[in-house]
């Protein structure tokens, strides 16, 4: 509303889209899409996602998803999707939101390897009841549409 630019990079990786997409201040996230700021902003070599996806905002990836974030950007450097961050770090709930937004799990990074399925076949019952019932549901949703996990469970 005062001409403040949510866009403007700092030391080529960082803005205030990166900063609010990683923080707990959703509504200064939402207010910052409202004024022009890019859902698909890039920093360094990912999208603003996935500092959402590190520090496990549900709130802000629920709120990319619906500013137009591309759930399906590959890192510049490795090939890396939102969808191989979100499984690298076990956040499962996240995965099951980047698949319901069209997260292509077949992707592989630049290694060949899909850093989805890794974790949660060798991930067994990973932090407690919650975190393995998301896992449970992305492994429905994966087999679900055809592809083969073989998870290895205690």
């Amino acid at each position: 509303e005062h001409g403040a630019a949510p866009n403007l990079t700092y030391d080529e990786r960082y803005s205030v889209m990166w900063y609010l997409a990683g923080s707990d201040l959703s509504e200064f996230l939402e207010l910052a899409l409202e004024y022009g700021g890019d859902a698909n902003w890039l920093g360094g070599n990912s999208t603003i996602i996935n500092p959402a996806i590190t520090f496990g905002r549900v709130e802000n990836i629920k709120i990319l998803i619906d500013a137009g974030a591309d759930v399906n950007f590959q890192n510049r450097v490795s090939g890396g999707t939102p969808l191989h961050a979100a499984g690298g770090t076990r956040q499962y709930q996240i995965a099951y939101m980047l698949l319901e937004a069209g997260a292509d799990p077949r992707i592989n990074d630049n290694n060949g390897q899909n850093g989805l399925l890794g974790p949660i076949e060798k991930s067994g019952r990973p932090g407690g009841d919650d975190v393995y019932a998301w896992r449970q549901k992305v492994i429905e949703y994966l087999r679900g549409i055809g592809m083969e996990v073989t998870p290895q469970d205690p």
